[in-house]
């Protein structure tokens, strides 16, 4: 007769295997809507898939150190080098490496690390109507479900869903300006009138079917995605009358309540 823990052993190992197969689902799906060019989407993919691990490492560490670190903002328990690293690796690997060339005719509007920003350095494209975003990837803060590489492709992915006229698609990988390994995306330019005042984003939202939650750290929902840092820093007010949300953190709720236990 089968013992128990047999039975227990085999569930968990066919319940992971499940629940890497719907991960694997979940990011080329989502990246179908992130790669417009077909003959590097799975490149792309292929980077991503092999990436979103790299960084882990098992440390002892006394309780002290941990909390030192934490308090710090860095988790014990990834190493952003080592992943940087291994992107980069794989993104060459799979031919989705892009030269610093390739922002030679660009028009740079916004350096992340003078204007204090935390992600982006932003070139004008010499089109117009078009925008290039290198990401240095620094919401990435670890290999667990809901801060590893994954998260930060489902974040794009509900951007694009819910902001078709600002829709990112994604180019490749490259070092920005500090030599950090970064996510190469392109954004339709706006052309700006103002920021859209608290007023404007909250009654866009709510006739949307959204709604304000949460108690300290608040976020709009309809059940399916929610929306964080919807404020009028990150959305615009075009000079159409449409509003633009540019830099909020969307995410899918279905990623977000998926069990990876």
């Amino acid at each position: 007769m089968e013992s128990t823990n047999n039975r227990n052993k085999e569930e968990d190992e066919q319940g992971s295997k499940t629940r890497l197969d719907n991960r694997q689902t979940m990011v080329s799906s989502a990246l179908r809507e992130l790669v417009g060019r077909p003959e590097k989407r799975d490149g792309i993919y292929k980077t991503i898939e092999a990436s979103y691990f790299a960084g882990h490492r098992s440390t002892i560490r006394e309780i002290e150190e941990r909390e030192e670190l934490e308090s710090r903002g860095i988790n014990p328990d990834f190493d952003r080098v080592v992943f940087r690293k291994d992107l980069r690796k794989q993104a060459i690997l799979n031919d989705v490496w892009l030269e610093k060339s390739y922002l030679d005719d660009k028009k740079l509007r916004h350096d992340h690390a003078k204007a204090a920003t935390s992600e982006n350095d932003i070139y004008e494209n010499p089109d117009g109507k078009t925008l290039t975003k290198v990401n240095n990837l620094s919401h990435i803060k670890g290999t667990e479900h809901k801060i590893n590489l994954l998260a930060f492709i489902d974040r794009l992915a509900a951007h694009n869903i819910l902001f078709p006229n600002v829709a990112y698609d994604i180019k490749g990988f490259m070092d920005n300006k500090q030599g950090f390994t970064s996510m190469v995306m392109e954004q339709p330019y706006v052309n700006v009138s103002r920021n859209a005042t608290q007023e404007e984003i909250d009654k866009y939202l709510f006739n949307r079917g959204f709604r304000l939650e949460g108690k300290t750290l608040k976020y709009w929902t309809n059940d399916v995605y929610i929306i964080e840092d919807a404020r009028p820093a990150n959305v615009l007010k075009g000079k159409d009358g449409n509003l633009y949300f540019i830099d909020t953190v969307p995410h899918s709720v279905e990623y977000f309540n998926w069990d990876i236990r």
